[in-house]
């Protein structure tokens, strides 16, 4: 048995609503007894606003509890809450005299001077953060070595010590410089060059067209070695595809100018869509050899091309329902045609479309 239970508990006063949100019973469960009390989610959440009316202050904790067996499958999944979760910090300030006092009274938990230093240095308690007066910083250096690795040290900026006493957990700290617009880092700590942001909405890349084609060269002794390929893109494109016939000869290979050799279709509008969705969702994730996109892949201009192996034609459903009628699976590749002007927007735009992408190149 699968059950998820959520207990609301608001303060100042105190409300308990036991809501059932899911239950997916076994065998086993079909005796299980249920909360009497327990609402529906949607219903707990219109009591809550109902009472947030008469006590606009209050605090909503929500407890979870599963129970599963080993005939159901796992949780899976993270949480992401569209506020961070204010905690009261734990807050030490070195000071003395008049500074002191204005710490206790902006809510610093532990105000001193040298006989806080020692207590710091033996470990008697924990804080989150630390704060020192100019004139007390150096003999705050002696305790470098405990308060620098925590990442803990004070600043001997007197204008940002000045503001931190005045700071509360109510208050967060709030950096005059502006934010990056870009953190990422390499690995060994080289910078990344910041993505530009776009200028107007015009300028967001969009996917043109997705071109597939295939050559085989079974055709140069054979024209009905086409045959299979050409039926096997027919079927996954819903598109009668193009001949493509040899520019130029090539001895070494037997090769004619004007011979075909390959098969091509170009997919726009519905039809480029659908197929997109039937290559990330069915064809990529079954595709045990192919270990993702290079990260590095691009022509220059915003195109990306995919090569595939002859089992890939195999893994599309229009192919799987009737593997029989098709008497040879040949490799293709896939281009992407899009309206972006550098690889990497190239590449940010198939991965919003789900294309996996690998770490070598």
């Amino acid at each position: 048995m699968l059950s998820t239970t959520f207990r609301i508990a608001l303060r100042p006063s105190t409300y308990r609503l036991a809501v059932q949100q899911c239950h997916y019973a076994t065998k086993k469960s079909a005796a299980s007894k249920l909360n009497p009390d327990a609402v529906h989610v949607s219903e707990a959440v219109r009591v809550l606003k109902a009472m947030e009316v008469g006590h606009p202050s209050h605090q909503i904790e929500a407890h979870i509890q599963c129970k599963i067996e080993k005939s159901t499958p796992l949780i899976r999944g993270s949480l992401v809450l569209p506020k961070s979760i204010k905690q009261e910090a734990t807050i030490v300030v070195f000071a003395t005299g008049k500074k002191a006092d204005e710490a206790r009274a902006a809510g610093a938990q532990y105000v001193g001077g040298e006989e806080l230093i020692e207590q710091v240095q033996k470990g008697e308690f924990k804080f989150d953060k630390c704060i020192s007066t100019p004139q007390m910083f150096p003999a705050v250096t002696k305790i470098a070595r405990v308060l620098g690795p925590k990442g803990l040290m004070p600043t001997v900026k007197k204008a940002q010590i000045d503001r931190a006493l005045q700071l509360t957990h109510d208050q967060p700290q709030e950096s005059d410089a502006p934010a990056p617009y870009v953190t990422r880092t390499r690995k060994g700590g080289k910078p990344v060059k910041p993505i530009a942001p776009l200028k107007s909405a015009n300028a967001v890349p969009s996917l043109d067209k997705i071109t597939l084609h295939a050559m085989v060269k079974e055709a140069i002794g054979s024209k009905s070695n086409l045959l299979s390929a050409f039926m096997a893109f027919q079927s996954i494109t819903g598109i009668r595809p193009e001949v493509v016939y040899a520019r130029t000869s090539v001895a070494n290979w037997k090769l004619r100018e004007g011979m075909p050799i390959g098969v091509k279709v170009t997919l726009r509008g519905e039809e480029m869509y659908q197929f997109m969705d039937k290559l990330v969702e069915i064809v990529l994730p079954r595709l045990k050899e192919w270990p993702g996109m290079s990260i590095t892949a691009g022509d220059g201009n915003g195109n990306v091309a995919i090569g595939f192996p002859p089992s890939a034609l195999a893994l599309f459903p229009e192919i799987e329902s009737s593997f029989d009628v098709y008497p040879k699976m040949t490799g293709f590749d896939v281009t992407f045609n899009t309206s972006a002007f550098t690889n990497t927007d190239g590449r940010l735009l198939l991965s919003g479309f789900s294309v996996p992408f690998t770490k070598t190149k």
